[in-house]
């Protein structure tokens, strides 16, 4: 990361990255760098894909700011297996850890999320949480809020299949220190 080169902001070669979480697993992201901007913005993919398909976005908002797009960890080229967290909360932890990273080598003003889909719910739940002072504003793309009114539950449930029961008595269990479990499949994507 050190070694970038100068770009112009003509320049729009997307870096792949990959950094240490505090866990110690390797997790990717791609990198656009602005050296004449002092943001940085964080596009979050949806929950069954990578951030590939977020390179096109990440090249119109290069002009604005440093671009990074992270793939969540299990999630594209981040440490498999897919679709695990170690606890609740790691992938915060795991967005804070790079935003740290990245303000190692460049001090920025302000921290932009832009979520699209289920990446738009991660990004209420990050400014939610404890990491709530790490990003100063949060933009959302059509993001998947289950209990919004404007939610399609119909075309999601054609798309996600959550096990609700599952879910529910895993929470139950967390309630009272109960862990063990956690590792148990709670959703399937079609």
């Amino acid at each position: 990361f050190n070694s970038y080169p100068a770009h112009s902001k003509q320049d729009k070669r997307i870096h792949e990255v990959y950094f240490p979480a505090r866990d110690g697993k390797q997790l990717f992201y791609r990198f656009l760098p602005n050296p004449h901007a002092d943001k940085l913005i964080v596009l979050l993919h949806g929950s069954s894909y990578h951030g590939a398909y977020l390179t096109t976005l990440a090249e119109k908002l290069h002009e604005h700011g440093d671009v990074c797009i992270p793939d969540f960890r299990g999630h594209g080229k981040s440490s498999p297996p897919a679709g695990t967290c170690s606890y609740i909360g790691q992938l915060e932890d795991d967005m804070a850890d790079l935003i740290q990273h990245l303000k190692k080598t460049k001090e920025y003003k302000k921290v932009t999320l832009i979520g699209h889909s289920s990446g738009g719910g991660f990004a209420i739940r990050f400014a939610a949480g404890k990491h709530k002072d790490v990003a100063q504003s949060l933009i959302l793309l059509t993001p998947a809020i289950v209990t919004a009114p404007t939610m399609d539950t119909e075309g999601a449930r054609a798309w996600a299949h959550p096990k609700m029961v599952k879910i529910g008595e895993l929470l139950a269990l967390n309630a009272i220190g109960i862990t063990r479990f956690n590792t148990s499949p709670v959703l399937t994507f079609n």
